[in-house]
């Protein structure tokens, strides 16, 4: 019997210590001077009616950096990056032991991303949810194979960077260390 698989879901795998480096200091300082947000329980510059601009230009090099990255990762899907134009958005966020943040997608996105600068040996890792509908719906009986298992959980350290289109559900569980430390880049057309 030939087995196909048919509709993949595409996940960008990237490393940049490096980067994590140089911006760390200055998105800790962006974090700190923001605070808790209204949005979520952990210290985050996320508003939706106020997206981060004016950035330091180390920051600005981290968001075009970031920018090259979801481009490229979207061209070597099959977009015709050449048609859009495609801008990309930051948010920093740090979790602490206990913080958490429920399954979500972005709606209207193209792709999506997360720049780990902290990741404390034992955080919390991104998960990727099943697009397909029905394994949330109908859960049978099966081994975890590449055409059954219902969630990918990312192996990630500090400087990790993974990208996925937008319609793609994650979550993170219970955070158990302090001091995860992310960029969160959407890339949206238009």
């Amino acid at each position: 019997m030939k087995i196909t698989g048919i509709f993949p879901t595409a996940l960008a795998e990237i490393e940049d210590p490096f980067l994590a480096h140089r911006a760390r200091p200055l998105v800790h300082s962006v974090i700190d001077q923001q605070g808790n947000s209204p949005y979520f329980a952990y210290p985050s510059t996320f508003d939706p009616t106020q997206p981060l601009e004016d950035l330091d230009p180390t920051l600005e090099e981290m968001r075009q950096t970031l920018h090259n990255h979801s481009v490229r990762f979207l061209q070597q899907i099959g977009y015709r990056t050449d048609l859009m134009q495609l801008r990309t958005q930051l948010v920093f966020n740090r979790m602490r032991q206990g913080d958490s943040h429920q399954q979500h997608l972005h709606a209207g996105i193209v792709c999506s991303g997360t720049f780990y600068v902290d990741f404390p040996e034992g955080s919390s890792p991104l998960v990727l949810h099943d697009p397909r509908l029905h394994r949330q719906m109908l859960p049978y009986p099966t081994e975890a194979t590449d055409y059954t298992r219902s969630k990918h959980i990312t192996q990630l350290r500090t400087g990790s960077i993974r990208i996925y289109e937008g319609y793609l559900e994650h979550s993170v569980s219970t955070n158990p260390t302090d001091g995860r430390c992310v960029v969160l880049f959407n890339t949206i057309n238009g």
